[in-house]
């Protein structure tokens, strides 16, 4: 495939020189250049739009990064979070994560090591002599999960002398999910 030739075609005009030697337009052969050039346009649309969705279709799969355990984030976050407009009280990170563990502890085990996972659901305050960032074997599996489950993304704030607006990474938009069935839902769909 060349891009910059097939460009070019979409804009090539057709002419001939007749029998009193002037340039013509030719009408039959513009049209038939002015077809393939149409094709190409639309092979490159539907093209870019296969590619797109199997862009799709592989995130979608939790094929992205190679996790394979991504749809069932996806799906754990839908049943434990509920996307609220307008925006809610603020839910920090390590609440959010601390209520994963809680209510699907055999989905967050398989991400991270345990201290990891220990670091992810500690105020903060408490990581003393430790890291105080969590690692990015958890977040970022979980903010993709955030991300397709909710399309959201953690907010950060920083340097807060605030005691109602403390630092850390939060969110307004979730809120806490009631429904006390969810786990018996999410063990029938993935038991191994």
């Amino acid at each position: 495939m060349q891009p910059a030739v097939d460009k070019l075609v979409g804009r090539l005009e057709v002419h001939f020189i007749n029998h009193d030697d002037e340039l013509v337009p030719d009408t039959f052969h513009q049209a038939k250049v002015d077809e393939y050039a149409r094709r190409r346009d639309e092979q490159d649309i539907a093209y870019g739009e296969s590619l797109k969705a199997g862009k799709e279709t592989a995130r979608y799969l939790g094929v992205k990064n190679g996790d394979p355990f991504h749809v069932q984030r996806v799906d754990t976050l839908k049943g434990l979070f509920k996307y609220c407009t307008p925006a809610g009280e603020r839910l920090y990170r390590w609440d959010i994560y601390a209520h994963i563990a809680e209510h699907a502890s055999d989905l967050w085990e398989k991400t991270g090591t345990a201290q990891q996972r220990l670091d992810a659901v500690t105020h903060p305050k408490d990581l003393t002599g430790r890291c105080k960032s969590i690692h990015k074997a958890i977040v970022d599996p979980w903010n993709l999960a955030f991300e397709d489950a909710f399309k959201i993304e953690f907010d950060h704030e920083t340097g807060s002398k605030n005691k109602d607006k403390p630092n850390g990474y939060y969110t307004v938009h979730l809120q806490i999910e009631a429904d006390s069935s969810f786990r018996a839902r999410m063990d029938s769909l993935y038991e191994t």
